[in-house]
């Protein structure tokens, strides 16, 4: 029998964290990239950063992160990234099944380092059933955490060989309203463009203020705010695109997408509200996704969270997220208050003729 050696180091920054130790880790974990991780510290995030690496003797075993953030008077301490959903353990990829080797000992050096930082709370965030939930929860349970429902992730399997195939593929009700959506758009000269790395660079400051512009109206409570080097960065990795709508020579509206390999995943968005003129702006945006994750091969578009109802009129399907919340003080309870109540049952829409394709 083997006996097995856990070490889990703590750091504070990432430049601090063996680079060929973790990287590799996150490159081949599938939605991450080494290169996304190395942007989120550069990027102005009012946020203080945690880095977990778990080695099994002499060799990196797994890898994890998170950061805290101020919440009024109160600091939380989230597992995870401020910018984007997604599992944020990377493992070695002959890493048995069984977690309750080494995970309960990392929870432990989690939990030790929030209160160190004087933190209120944790929240372990971006489970999902019949994926990282069923391996890592009952752990999570065992050590006094709490499950709670957070988002609907909107999923679109692509499996049609182009966008005008997609586009038959939907029940004529449906194509109907896109169709009145879209027509708007274009009989008032609105056009949809890629932009290019030097112009997101550029009019960094103008896409945040448009980002804060679609902030202002939902303030999701653990949504740090994102500056102009967030957009700046993170618009000139290699595998982002920026979907613009513009009028003229106006940028109306925005969509950062990150090419995953065979899958396509929608951040986030801003919108000039005042020029976009009551115009169907935002739910158009959801269908020229699906169009450009189309007409670039992709298999499957994450749409994201949010705007539920929109989503399900392309046919997409909906992945209940999961956190895991626990107190750390005696204020901890009015503190997870704010945070998510349980979401409201995924909106149901039959988009395609027959049966939904896979």
């Amino acid at each position: 029998m083997t006996v097995r050696s856990w070490t889990i180091q703590t750091y504070d920054r990432l430049e601090d964290v063996p680079e060929d130790a973790w990287a590799p880790l996150v490159d081949a974990t599938d939605g991450w990239s080494a290169e996304y991780l190395r942007q989120l510290p550069q990027a102005g995030l009012d946020c203080q950063w945690h880095y977990f690496l778990v080695w099994d003797g002499p060799e990196a075993y797994a890898f994890t992160f998170g950061y805290t953030m101020a919440v009024g008077a109160a600091a939380l301490m989230l597992l995870g990234s401020p910018v984007n959903t997604g599992w944020p353990v990377f493992l070695r990829q002959d890493a048995m099944s069984d977690v309750t080797a080494w995970w309960p000992s990392t929870v432990a050096m989690i939990e030790e380092v929030a209160r160190r930082s004087g933190t209120d709370a944790i929240i372990i965030r971006d489970l999902w059933r019949n994926g990282p939930s069923a391996t890592y929860e009952p752990v999570l349970l065992q050590q006094g955490y709490t499950r709670h429902g957070t988002f609907h992730e909107a999923w679109l399997p692509l499996p049609w060989p182009s966008f005008d195939a997609y586009w038959d593929a939907l029940r004529s009700k449906i194509r109907i309203a896109w169709n009145h959506d879209l027509r708007l758009l274009d009989e008032a000269g609105y056009t949809w463009t890629t932009l290019s790395p030097e112009s997101v660079v550029a009019s960094a400051a103008h896409l945040a203020t448009l980002w804060c512009a679609v902030y202002d109206r939902h303030q999701d409570p653990d949504q740090l705010i994102l500056p102009a080097a967030y957009f700046k960065r993170f618009g000139s990795l290699s595998d982002c695109h920026v979907l613009a709508l513009t009028h003229g020579t106006t940028l109306v509206a925005y969509a950062y997408l990150f090419s995953h390999g065979r899958w396509l995943e929608a951040s986030y968005c801003g919108v000039n509200y005042a020029h976009a003129e009551g115009k169907p702006v935002q739910r158009s945006l959801v269908m020229a996704i699906v169009r450009w994750a189309l007409d670039h091969h992709y298999e499957a578009v994450n749409l994201g969270i949010s705007n539920e109802l929109v989503k399900a009129r392309t046919g997409a399907q909906f992945r209940p997220l999961y956190a895991y919340l626990k107190g750390l003080t005696a204020t901890a309870g009015d503190l997870l208050d704010q945070f998510w109540a349980e979401p409201p049952v995924a909106p149901t829409v039959r988009a395609f003729h027959g049966e939904r394709p896979r």
